[in-house]
């Protein structure tokens, strides 16, 4: 076991078993593994993977391969990443032509993230929030232009 997290001060304590990680990261990694859960039956989950060339290389939270599709997974946990520690992550994720998904814990930072997200990435980045991963939504992606996206 690597801790007890207790989400947003809420809820029961949960126990936290996997990789080996700052204990301030235990939360981020219980997300992490949330998202891979909820699509464990869709998609194959990696971790630990570069992205990008050179100088603008980025380790996504998770790798994900459905068929020939490839998307990588960003869980902002916090929403503690500034506008330009998010343009260092663009800059990698522009270097490939996969998915990028990001998963956020509320709506008001989705749509601060998504207000970022360049030009260039319109196309290829999906965000939603946990909240809507939980819901009934038929698609609770969104794209950059803000409407719902499927997966």
């Amino acid at each position: 076991m690597l801790g007890i997290v207790q989400r947003r001060g809420r809820g029961r304590p949960e126990y936290v078993y996997g990789r080996r990680c700052k204990l301030r990261e235990l939360e981020h990694e219980v997300r992490v593994t949330d998202v891979a859960l909820m699509y464990r039956d869709l998609w194959t989950f990696t971790r630990d993977e570069e992205v990008g060339e050179g100088k603008t290389k980025t380790i996504p939270d998770a790798g994900m391969t459905n068929g020939r599709k490839r998307a990588w997974l960003e869980v902002d946990n916090l929403g503690k990443q500034s506008r330009k520690q998010y343009a260092v992550k663009w800059a990698a994720y522009s270097c490939v032509g996969d998915f990028v998904l990001v998963v956020c814990t509320s709506e008001k930072r989705m749509q601060q993230v998504r207000s970022w997200c360049p030009a260039a990435l319109h196309d290829r980045v999906l965000l939603t929030t946990f909240d809507r991963l939980a819901s009934d939504a038929a698609e609770p992606w969104i794209d950059c232009a803000g409407e719902p996206a499927e997966l």
